[in-house]
Protein backbone atom coordinates (compact mmCIF):
# COMPACT_ATOMS: atom_id res chain seq x y z
CA UNK A 1 0.00 0.00 0.00
CA UNK A 2 1.08 3.38 -0.64
CA UNK A 3 -0.16 6.79 -0.24
CA UNK A 4 -0.61 9.93 -2.05
CA UNK A 5 0.30 13.72 -0.63
CA UNK A 6 -2.17 16.67 -1.78
CA UNK A 7 0.29 19.57 -2.83
CA UNK A 8 -2.24 22.09 -1.24
CA UNK A 9 -3.11 20.48 2.16
CA UNK A 10 -0.10 18.21 3.14
CA UNK A 11 -3.13 15.75 3.91
CA UNK A 12 -2.31 11.83 3.12
CA UNK A 13 -4.73 9.44 1.18
CA UNK A 14 -4.89 5.93 1.10
CA UNK A 15 -4.46 4.74 -2.02
CA UNK A 16 -4.44 0.51 -3.61
CA UNK A 17 -0.69 -0.78 -4.59
CA UNK A 18 0.63 -1.04 -7.45
CA UNK A 19 2.77 -3.96 -6.69
CA UNK A 20 1.22 -7.26 -8.56
CA UNK A 21 2.42 -9.27 -6.09
CA UNK A 22 0.90 -7.49 -2.98
CA UNK A 23 -2.39 -7.40 -5.46
CA UNK A 24 -2.63 -10.90 -5.88
CA UNK A 25 -2.05 -11.72 -2.24
CA UNK A 26 -4.26 -9.37 -0.84
CA UNK A 27 -6.98 -10.64 -3.31
CA UNK A 28 -5.73 -14.45 -2.75
CA UNK A 29 -6.46 -13.67 1.14
CA UNK A 30 -9.68 -11.67 0.93
CA UNK A 31 -10.88 -14.82 -1.37
CA UNK A 32 -9.70 -17.75 1.12
CA UNK A 33 -11.17 -15.81 3.91
CA UNK A 34 -14.53 -15.43 2.48
CA UNK A 35 -14.73 -19.18 1.31
CA UNK A 36 -13.76 -20.46 4.87
CA UNK A 37 -16.94 -17.60 6.13
CA UNK A 38 -19.07 -18.94 3.48
CA UNK A 39 -18.69 -22.40 3.79
CA UNK A 40 -19.14 -22.52 7.90
CA UNK A 41 -21.80 -19.95 7.91
CA UNK A 42 -24.67 -22.44 8.02
CA UNK A 43 -22.50 -24.19 11.45
CA UNK A 44 -25.61 -24.29 13.91
CA UNK A 45 -22.90 -24.81 16.88
CA UNK A 46 -22.15 -20.53 16.11
CA UNK A 47 -24.04 -17.70 17.43
CA UNK A 48 -26.13 -16.39 14.25
CA UNK A 49 -24.52 -12.36 15.86
CA UNK A 50 -21.71 -11.80 18.35
CA UNK A 51 -24.19 -8.26 19.45
CA UNK A 52 -21.36 -5.48 20.19
CA UNK A 53 -22.14 -2.28 21.20
CA UNK A 54 -20.74 0.60 18.70
CA UNK A 55 -18.45 1.43 21.59
CA UNK A 56 -17.10 -1.60 21.56
CA UNK A 57 -17.04 -2.43 17.93
CA UNK A 58 -14.99 0.61 17.88
CA UNK A 59 -12.27 -0.79 20.40
CA UNK A 60 -12.44 -4.10 18.26
CA UNK A 61 -11.19 -1.99 14.66
CA UNK A 62 -8.82 -0.25 16.30
CA UNK A 63 -7.16 -3.35 18.16
CA UNK A 64 -6.47 -4.47 14.28
CA UNK A 65 -5.12 -0.99 12.98
CA UNK A 66 -8.29 -0.12 11.03
CA UNK A 67 -9.80 2.64 13.17
CA UNK A 68 -13.59 3.29 11.85
CA UNK A 69 -12.91 6.89 12.41
CA UNK A 70 -12.05 8.67 9.85
CA UNK A 71 -8.94 11.53 10.98
CA UNK A 72 -7.51 13.91 8.65
CA UNK A 73 -4.17 13.49 7.71
CA UNK A 74 -3.77 9.80 8.67
CA UNK A 75 -1.58 7.93 6.63
CA UNK A 76 -2.58 4.04 4.55
CA UNK A 77 -3.50 1.23 5.92
CA UNK A 78 -1.30 -2.28 5.13
CA UNK A 79 -2.46 -5.18 3.67
CA UNK A 80 -1.91 -7.21 6.75
CA UNK A 81 -4.48 -4.47 8.53
CA UNK A 82 -6.80 -4.41 5.64
CA UNK A 83 -6.90 -8.70 6.05
CA UNK A 84 -7.44 -8.22 9.62
CA UNK A 85 -10.24 -5.28 9.40
CA UNK A 86 -12.13 -8.39 6.92
CA UNK A 87 -11.51 -10.87 9.60
CA UNK A 88 -12.86 -9.05 12.25
CA UNK A 89 -16.31 -7.53 9.73
CA UNK A 90 -17.24 -10.95 9.40
CA UNK A 91 -16.75 -11.81 12.91
CA UNK A 92 -19.10 -9.45 14.07
CA UNK A 93 -21.56 -9.35 11.05
CA UNK A 94 -25.03 -11.36 11.30
CA UNK A 95 -24.60 -14.62 9.93
CA UNK A 96 -27.63 -14.66 7.12
CA UNK A 97 -26.93 -17.59 5.83
CA UNK A 98 -27.18 -19.78 9.37
CA UNK A 99 -30.43 -21.60 10.06
CA UNK A 100 -31.16 -19.72 12.90
CA UNK A 101 -31.58 -16.20 11.00
CA UNK A 102 -35.31 -15.57 10.76
CA UNK A 103 -35.28 -12.29 11.70
CA UNK A 104 -35.87 -10.68 7.83
CA UNK A 105 -37.47 -11.95 4.47
CA UNK A 106 -33.73 -12.71 3.08
CA UNK A 107 -31.47 -15.07 4.13
CA UNK A 108 -27.90 -16.19 2.79
CA UNK A 109 -27.43 -15.77 -0.86
CA UNK A 110 -26.64 -18.62 -2.99
CA UNK A 111 -23.27 -19.89 -4.11
CA UNK A 112 -23.08 -19.24 -7.39
CA UNK A 113 -24.65 -16.17 -6.96
CA UNK A 114 -21.86 -14.39 -4.53
CA UNK A 115 -19.42 -15.78 -7.55
CA UNK A 116 -20.89 -13.90 -10.21
CA UNK A 117 -21.32 -10.20 -7.54
CA UNK A 118 -17.47 -10.81 -7.21
CA UNK A 119 -17.02 -10.51 -11.18
CA UNK A 120 -19.26 -7.72 -11.22
CA UNK A 121 -17.61 -6.21 -8.58
CA UNK A 122 -14.24 -6.98 -10.54
CA UNK A 123 -15.40 -6.01 -14.18
CA UNK A 124 -16.57 -2.69 -12.21
CA UNK A 125 -18.73 -1.31 -15.13
CA UNK A 126 -22.24 0.64 -15.32
CA UNK A 127 -25.18 -0.95 -16.90
CA UNK A 128 -26.45 1.73 -18.88
CA UNK A 129 -25.29 1.20 -22.39
CA UNK A 130 -24.04 -1.62 -24.61
CA UNK A 131 -20.76 0.50 -25.39
CA UNK A 132 -19.66 -0.13 -21.48
CA UNK A 133 -21.13 -3.02 -20.67
CA UNK A 134 -22.00 -5.14 -23.29
CA UNK A 135 -21.86 -8.68 -21.74
CA UNK A 136 -24.28 -7.46 -18.82
CA UNK A 137 -26.78 -5.21 -20.90
CA UNK A 138 -27.81 -8.69 -22.52
CA UNK A 139 -27.48 -10.87 -19.50
CA UNK A 140 -29.70 -8.14 -18.00
CA UNK A 141 -32.41 -8.50 -21.32
CA UNK A 142 -31.88 -12.06 -21.34
CA UNK A 143 -33.28 -12.42 -17.88
CA UNK A 144 -35.60 -9.88 -17.81
CA UNK A 145 -37.28 -11.55 -20.82
CA UNK A 146 -37.08 -14.74 -19.01
CA UNK A 147 -38.65 -13.23 -15.68
CA UNK A 148 -41.77 -11.90 -18.43
CA UNK A 149 -42.25 -15.43 -19.40
CA UNK A 150 -42.59 -16.80 -16.37
CA UNK A 151 -45.09 -14.52 -15.28
CA UNK A 152 -47.02 -15.63 -18.29
CA UNK A 153 -49.81 -14.27 -19.78
CA UNK A 154 -49.31 -11.08 -22.40
CA UNK A 155 -46.22 -10.46 -20.87
CA UNK A 156 -44.95 -13.57 -22.86
CA UNK A 157 -46.07 -11.55 -26.16
CA UNK A 158 -43.89 -8.45 -25.04
CA UNK A 159 -42.73 -6.92 -21.99
CA UNK A 160 -39.75 -4.02 -21.12
CA UNK A 161 -38.24 -4.22 -17.93
CA UNK A 162 -35.33 -2.81 -15.59
CA UNK A 163 -33.22 -4.15 -12.81
CA UNK A 164 -33.89 -1.82 -10.09
CA UNK A 165 -32.44 -0.76 -6.35
CA UNK A 166 -34.93 -2.70 -4.45
CA UNK A 167 -38.34 -3.05 -4.84
CA UNK A 168 -39.21 0.11 -3.72
CA UNK A 169 -37.86 1.56 -6.71
CA UNK A 170 -40.26 -1.21 -8.99
CA UNK A 171 -43.42 0.12 -6.60
CA UNK A 172 -42.21 3.65 -7.68
CA UNK A 173 -41.86 2.64 -11.40
CA UNK A 174 -45.15 1.60 -11.21
CA UNK A 175 -46.79 4.48 -10.03
CA UNK A 176 -44.98 6.58 -12.12
CA UNK A 177 -45.77 4.53 -15.60
CA UNK A 178 -49.11 4.51 -14.42
CA UNK A 179 -49.33 8.54 -13.71
CA UNK A 180 -47.60 9.04 -17.30
CA UNK A 181 -50.62 7.02 -19.15
CA UNK A 182 -53.62 8.65 -17.03
CA UNK A 183 -51.91 12.47 -18.02
CA UNK A 184 -49.04 12.32 -19.95
CA UNK A 185 -48.76 15.81 -19.61
CA UNK A 186 -47.69 15.54 -15.75
CA UNK A 187 -44.13 14.87 -16.75
CA UNK A 188 -43.69 18.24 -18.07
CA UNK A 189 -46.41 20.27 -16.26
CA UNK A 190 -46.22 18.71 -13.20
CA UNK A 191 -49.08 17.70 -11.01
CA UNK A 192 -50.77 21.41 -10.73
CA UNK A 193 -53.38 21.92 -13.05
CA UNK A 194 -53.76 18.26 -14.14
CA UNK A 195 -56.82 15.67 -13.49
CA UNK A 196 -57.05 14.81 -9.54
CA UNK A 197 -55.59 11.61 -9.64
CA UNK A 198 -56.07 9.08 -6.85
CA UNK A 199 -54.50 5.85 -6.33
CA UNK A 200 -55.63 3.06 -4.15
CA UNK A 201 -53.58 -0.46 -1.93
CA UNK A 202 -54.44 -2.55 0.45
CA UNK A 203 -54.30 -1.05 4.36
CA UNK A 204 -51.31 -4.12 4.60
CA UNK A 205 -49.71 -2.82 1.65
CA UNK A 206 -45.60 -2.06 1.82
CA UNK A 207 -45.27 1.75 2.94
CA UNK A 208 -42.83 1.84 -0.35
CA UNK A 209 -46.06 3.10 -2.72
CA UNK A 210 -46.94 5.83 0.40
CA UNK A 211 -43.37 7.07 -0.27
CA UNK A 212 -44.08 6.76 -4.17
CA UNK A 213 -47.24 9.19 -3.63
CA UNK A 214 -45.18 11.48 -1.73
CA UNK A 215 -42.30 11.73 -3.82
CA UNK A 216 -44.16 12.29 -7.25
CA UNK A 217 -46.36 14.96 -5.35
CA UNK A 218 -49.03 12.84 -5.77
CA UNK A 219 -49.79 13.47 -2.02
CA UNK A 220 -50.27 10.87 0.67
CA UNK A 221 -53.79 11.97 0.84
CA UNK A 222 -54.30 10.69 -2.48
CA UNK A 223 -53.39 7.17 -1.83
CA UNK A 224 -56.23 5.33 -0.77
CA UNK A 225 -55.74 2.35 2.16
CA UNK A 226 -58.48 -0.49 1.20
CA UNK A 227 -59.81 -2.56 3.70
CA UNK A 228 -58.54 -6.31 3.88
CA UNK A 229 -60.55 -9.87 5.06
CA UNK A 230 -59.58 -11.34 7.98
CA UNK A 231 -56.29 -13.52 6.32
CA UNK A 232 -54.81 -9.89 5.23
CA UNK A 233 -55.80 -9.76 1.52
CA UNK A 234 -57.45 -6.11 -0.30
CA UNK A 235 -61.39 -6.52 -0.44
CA UNK A 236 -62.64 -6.15 -4.22
CA UNK A 237 -65.77 -4.83 -3.16
CA UNK A 238 -64.44 -2.13 -0.71
CA UNK A 239 -62.32 -1.07 -3.52
CA UNK A 240 -65.12 -0.92 -5.86
CA UNK A 241 -66.71 1.57 -2.85
CA UNK A 242 -63.57 3.17 -2.52
CA UNK A 243 -63.10 4.06 -6.40
CA UNK A 244 -66.20 5.22 -6.57
CA UNK A 245 -66.37 7.77 -3.63
CA UNK A 246 -63.36 8.91 -5.17
CA UNK A 247 -65.25 9.37 -8.44
CA UNK A 248 -68.19 11.00 -6.63
CA UNK A 249 -65.13 13.27 -5.57
CA UNK A 250 -64.12 14.63 -8.69
CA UNK A 251 -60.99 12.09 -8.85
CA UNK A 252 -60.09 10.01 -10.88
CA UNK A 253 -58.87 6.25 -10.03
CA UNK A 254 -55.43 5.53 -12.00
CA UNK A 255 -53.71 2.82 -10.07
CA UNK A 256 -54.09 -0.23 -8.13
CA UNK A 257 -51.25 -1.96 -6.17
CA UNK A 258 -51.56 -5.10 -5.39
CA UNK A 259 -49.36 -7.23 -3.17
CA UNK A 260 -48.36 -11.22 -3.49
CA UNK A 261 -47.07 -11.50 0.35
CA UNK A 262 -47.73 -8.76 2.27
CA UNK A 263 -44.48 -7.98 5.03
CA UNK A 264 -46.44 -8.52 7.80
CA UNK A 265 -49.26 -11.43 7.29
CA UNK A 266 -47.50 -12.81 3.74
CA UNK A 267 -51.28 -12.44 2.61
CA UNK A 268 -51.97 -12.24 -1.06
CA UNK A 269 -54.56 -10.16 -3.17
CA UNK A 270 -57.23 -11.96 -5.59
CA UNK A 271 -55.56 -10.56 -8.54
CA UNK A 272 -58.44 -11.92 -10.79
CA UNK A 273 -61.01 -9.86 -8.85
CA UNK A 274 -58.45 -6.63 -8.64
CA UNK A 275 -57.63 -7.58 -12.29
CA UNK A 276 -61.38 -7.19 -13.41
CA UNK A 277 -61.70 -3.95 -11.48
CA UNK A 278 -58.57 -2.52 -13.08
CA UNK A 279 -60.31 -2.79 -16.67
CA UNK A 280 -63.44 -1.74 -16.11
CA UNK A 281 -62.08 1.75 -14.43
CA UNK A 282 -59.44 1.45 -16.79
CA UNK A 283 -56.69 2.22 -13.93
CA UNK A 284 -53.30 0.35 -13.70
CA UNK A 285 -52.79 -2.77 -11.78
CA UNK A 286 -49.37 -3.31 -10.20
CA UNK A 287 -48.54 -6.12 -8.33
CA UNK A 288 -45.64 -5.76 -5.80
CA UNK A 289 -44.12 -9.64 -5.46
CA UNK A 290 -41.12 -8.56 -3.92
CA UNK A 291 -41.00 -11.95 -1.89
CA UNK A 292 -44.16 -13.84 -2.96
CA UNK A 293 -43.61 -13.37 -6.90
CA UNK A 294 -41.53 -16.26 -6.35
CA UNK A 295 -44.54 -18.29 -5.75
CA UNK A 296 -44.60 -17.91 -9.81
CA UNK A 297 -41.78 -20.71 -9.52
CA UNK A 298 -44.39 -23.61 -8.42
CA UNK A 299 -46.35 -24.87 -9.96
CA UNK A 300 -49.29 -25.15 -7.32
CA UNK A 301 -49.04 -21.64 -5.67
CA UNK A 302 -48.85 -20.06 -8.93
CA UNK A 303 -52.36 -21.66 -9.24
CA UNK A 304 -53.63 -21.09 -5.49
CA UNK A 305 -51.89 -18.02 -4.90
CA UNK A 306 -50.79 -15.83 -7.84
CA UNK A 307 -54.28 -16.63 -10.13
CA UNK A 308 -54.54 -12.72 -12.05
CA UNK A 309 -51.19 -11.53 -11.81
CA UNK A 310 -50.35 -12.14 -15.33
CA UNK A 311 -53.33 -9.96 -16.10
CA UNK A 312 -51.04 -6.90 -14.08
CA UNK A 313 -50.11 -4.02 -15.93
CA UNK A 314 -46.87 -4.24 -14.18
CA UNK A 315 -44.99 -6.74 -11.74
CA UNK A 316 -42.33 -6.26 -8.46
CA UNK A 317 -40.12 -9.20 -7.85
CA UNK A 318 -37.27 -9.36 -5.95
CA UNK A 319 -34.83 -12.91 -6.25
CA UNK A 320 -32.85 -11.76 -3.48
CA UNK A 321 -35.64 -12.91 -0.96
CA UNK A 322 -37.23 -16.52 -1.92
CA UNK A 323 -34.75 -17.02 -4.65
CA UNK A 324 -31.74 -16.50 -2.64
CA UNK A 325 -29.70 -14.45 -4.92
CA UNK A 326 -27.27 -11.56 -3.19
CA UNK A 327 -28.39 -8.64 -1.93
CA UNK A 328 -29.74 -6.63 -4.17
CA UNK A 329 -31.24 -8.50 -6.78
CA UNK A 330 -34.32 -6.45 -7.74
CA UNK A 331 -36.67 -7.13 -11.23
CA UNK A 332 -38.83 -4.01 -12.48
CA UNK A 333 -41.13 -5.68 -15.87
CA UNK A 334 -44.31 -4.35 -17.37
CA UNK A 335 -46.29 -5.86 -19.59
CA UNK A 336 -46.14 -2.56 -22.07
CA UNK A 337 -42.91 -2.92 -24.18
CA UNK A 338 -41.13 0.52 -24.88
CA UNK A 339 -42.78 1.89 -21.50
CA UNK A 340 -39.40 2.86 -20.48
CA UNK A 341 -38.28 4.12 -23.37
CA UNK A 342 -40.58 6.94 -23.79
CA UNK A 343 -38.53 10.65 -23.99
CA UNK A 344 -40.27 11.91 -20.97
CA UNK A 345 -40.65 8.87 -18.71
CA UNK A 346 -36.72 8.04 -18.86
CA UNK A 347 -35.15 10.48 -20.34
CA UNK A 348 -31.23 9.31 -21.60
CA UNK A 349 -29.19 12.62 -21.37
CA UNK A 350 -28.34 13.70 -25.03
CA UNK A 351 -24.58 11.75 -26.33
CA UNK A 352 -25.74 8.79 -24.42
CA UNK A 353 -26.32 5.76 -26.22
CA UNK A 354 -29.14 3.84 -25.64
CA UNK A 355 -29.30 0.32 -24.51
CA UNK A 356 -31.38 -0.26 -27.23
CA UNK A 357 -30.56 -2.22 -30.44
CA UNK A 358 -27.69 -4.01 -28.87
CA UNK A 359 -25.02 -3.86 -31.41
CA UNK A 360 -21.58 -3.13 -31.68
CA UNK A 361 -20.66 0.49 -32.27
Amino acid sequence: MFSTVDQASGDRYATTTSDPLETEKLLRDTADTLVKYLTSSNDVSAPVVKLSSPDSMESDFAAVGVPLELRDGEGPVSGPDLHKALETTLDLCVRTSHPYFLNQLYAGADRAGVAADWAVVAANTNVHTYEVAPVFTMVEQKVLQKLARVIGGRFQAASDGLFVPGGSIANTYAMHLARRRADPAANTRGMAGGPRLVAFTSEHAHYSYKKAAMLMGLGSDNLVAVACDAAGAMKPDALRSAMQEARDKGKIPFFIGATAGTTVTGAFDPFLALADVAEAEHAWLHVDGAWGGAALLSPTARIELMAGSARADSVAWNAHKLMGMPLQCSAFVTAHPGALKVRDTCHHTPGVPQRTPCHPG
